[in-house]
Formats: structure tokens, sequence, C-alpha cells
């Protein structure tokens, strides 16, 4: 049985990632794309992250800031709402035969993906979670470049990604979310089409995410005066 199992595990290891989705993933990429919290919500995020108006915020650090928090708290929000959703499926530090996993202590607690016998990353994972045992891993991509979002799309880069994610679950199948602003998305765009073939879920920030930034953004202004 022992035997069976480790052959079982080398298989997937070898396998092709294969993204899926279902109608509870599907929802909450609907949720995702709706209008997030409002302004006077953008202010509360200034004293929960703690962020020095001292210092020359520029306006990747900005965006980035946004669009974690607002999938940490609408995919949190989801999971209140369904039963079926289990955020954050590794909560702590451990390591496999090939790969080991830790918690990055920033100010979203990433798990990061790395070689058992080294440290250097390989992936960091801006949020993971299950839909119906399905593994999921939503990663928010800043560029408003189409080129450089683009190159998120290569086999190569998906299969490095989902490498470490594939021996800890035990399985091939994920589902994939993709959020980058706007104006890096091209209906045209041959790898957007074929990611978005091959299974994977790609959207847009919410337009309503812009105020929110510039708010951000002057609210930092006026605290460094």
């Amino acid at each position: 049985m022992e035997q069976f199992r480790s052959l079982h595990k080398e298989q997937i290891r070898s396998s092709p990632v294969t993204l899926t989705s279902n109608d509870l993933l599907d929802k909450c990429a609907k949720a995702l794309v709706a209008e997030p919290y409002g302004i006077d919500q953008v202010a509360e995020l200034l004293m929960h992250l703690n962020l020095n108006p001292e210092k020359n915020h520029d306006a990747i650090e900005i965006f980035d800031v946004i669009t974690n928090m607002h999938i940490i708290n609408t995919v949190a929000k989801f999971e209140q709402d369904n039963e079926a959703v289990k955020l954050n499926p590794i909560r702590r530090p451990f390591k496999l035969r090939e790969y080991g996993f830790r918690i990055d202590k920033n100010k979203y607690n990433e798990i990061v993906s790395h070689k058992k016998n080294g440290d250097s990353a390989i992936t960091k994972y801006d949020e993971l979670l299950r839909v119906n045992t399905l593994p999921v891993f939503i990663e928010a991509r800043k560029t408003t470049k189409r080129g450089i979002l683009d190159t998120n799309f290569s086999n190569d880069l998906i299969a490095k990604k989902f490498a470490p994610l594939q021996e800890c679950f035990a399985t091939n199948q994920f589902g994939y979310i993709v959020m980058a602003s706007p104006e890096a998305i091209n209906e045209t765009s041959e790898r957007q089409q074929m990611f978005k073939q091959r299974g994977g879920i790609l959207l847009a920030f919410p337009s309503s995410l812009e105020p929110a930034k510039e708010y951000l953004k002057k609210s930092l202004a006026r605290e460094a005066h």
C-alpha cells in the first residue's frame, strides 16, 4: 500500500497541471470583480497597515496595498458565506520530499514555497484556498503592461509555480485566478486567450479601486506634512 501511494505521488508530480473550476469558484470570481469596499474603509487601511507617511510610497506600493486587501477581504467574506470554502490551507511551515513552505511575516502573511534544502523563494502565493476540495491559487499582478502580464501565462512558469502545490495537495487539478489591471488585459492576446482556454480565470481589478488608490495616496501625502 505504501509503495502504491509513493507511486501515485510520483505520477502526480510528473503530470502537467490541469487548471479547472467549479460553480462555487465561479461565484468567488464574480465577487472579486464586484464593487469593493468604499472610500471610508480605505481610511481604516491606513491605520491597520501602519503605512509610514514619512516614506515616499510609490504608485505600485499603494496599488499593492489596495489590491491585496481587496482580495483578502473579498475571499474572507466569501468563506463566511460558504461552508465549502476554506482559507489558508497551509497555516504553518513544513517540508515535504522536494519542497517546503513557510509563512512570509509581512502584512499579508503570504505563503512562500521553496526547495526542501534551500531558502530561496520559488513562488509567493497571494491567497490560497480550497473551494469544494479544489485547491485554488489567487494571484495579483500589478503591472499595467500587457507584455509583462503575458509572461505570467507561459507553460514553464505555471509548472514552476504549481510544482510545490502538486506535492503539497497530492493532486494536479487546481483553480487559478489571476487579477490584473484592466490596461494589461487584452482580448487579442494569444497567451491570455490560451490561459483561459486552459481553464485559468483572468479578472480585471474593479474600476472603483482607482479612487480608493488615489484617496490613500492623498491621505499619506497629508499626513506627511
